[in-house]
């Protein structure tokens, strides 16, 4: 069936006009039930199910980039659940996200895969950018890559002014998809982490990151997470536990609730979802 652009060059054509496309055919990001199916199992935390499934993906699209990003997200939340991280910032009670460092070691085998994963998913973008500077899979995927290098540093390595670079980097690759795929809604997770976690800086910080070119807005960046968590596809669930961690945070606990009760229905094997459901009451 034919869009409304494409009806209008086809019935140009046959009036002898010419009209060129008014986007390029690359600009859609390649949605995939199979990567989906690999996201569902990573929240719901059959990491094993999910490198199988990711396998099966990489090996039937071995030049997408978002299969070894895809990896990388995998390896990040398995290591986040193994040291406890994203469950030390919703039960601790400071009123910021991202500030409890781990009390051990990361695994060094989840890390090496996650290092090799990300740098795998750099490579494949720049490969497919270089052939379609407007190839909006490619720009997603390293978006996403340097995002998840900016969680991973800050909240595994503990690596802050690293994490703050990266996140900067991520949002301005965000920011080039999002000038011609509004729709591409996953990118706004880097541009609404910039925004809430440089937000939550001193004054004196945000105005020197702000005099960097940075943007320091924590209510925009709320909403911008906000739109991932509404109108995501592989990103939407990470989105919502990071909304859910901000609005326990600040006290928000009927949102909290809310947000925690779609996780735990929808992911039944995630234990932290469920004990921090029964925490809200």
């Amino acid at each position: 069936m034919l869009t409304g652009a494409a009806r209008l060059r086809s019935i140009a054509l046959l009036g002898g006009l010419f009209i060129p496309p008014l986007w390029p055919a690359d600009i859609e990001p390649h949605l995939d039930q199979q990567l989906q199916t690999a996201y569902d199992q990573i929240y719901d935390q059959q990491f094993q199910a999910a490198r199988q499934t990711l396998a099966e993906y990489k090996s039937a699209h071995p030049d997408d980039p978002m299969g070894p990003v895809s990896d990388a997200a995998m390896y990040m939340l398995e290591q986040f659940h193994r040291l406890g991280i994203l469950e030390k910032d919703f039960f601790s009670g400071n009123g910021k996200i991202f500030t409890n460092k781990p009390q051990r070691p990361p695994d060094p085998h989840l890390a090496q895969a996650f290092h090799a994963a990300i740098e795998q998913a750099e490579k494949e973008a720049a490969a497919a950018l270089h052939k379609s500077p407007h190839d909006a899979n490619a720009l997603l995927a390293d978006a996403l890559a340097e995002t998840l290098q900016a969680d991973y540093d800050a909240l595994v390595k503990d690596q802050g002014w690293q994490a703050l670079k990266e996140i900067e980097d991520a949002s301005a690759k965000s920011r080039q998809l999002l000038s011609f795929c509004s729709h591409c809604y996953d990118a706004y997770l880097a541009k609404g982490m910039e925004n809430y976690i440089l937000g939550q800086q001193s004054g004196f910080t945000r105005f020197l990151l702000h005099l960097g070119g940075a943007d320091t807005d924590e209510q925009k960046g709320l909403q911008q997470l906000k739109i991932v968590a509404e109108k995501g596809n592989y990103f939407k669930s990470y989105a919502k536990l990071l909304l859910a961690i901000a609005a326990k945070r600040q006290n928000d606990k009927s949102k909290a609730k809310e947000l925690m009760s779609q996780l735990a229905t929808e992911y039944p094997n995630n234990m932290f979802f469920r004990e921090a459901l029964k925490t809200l009451g």
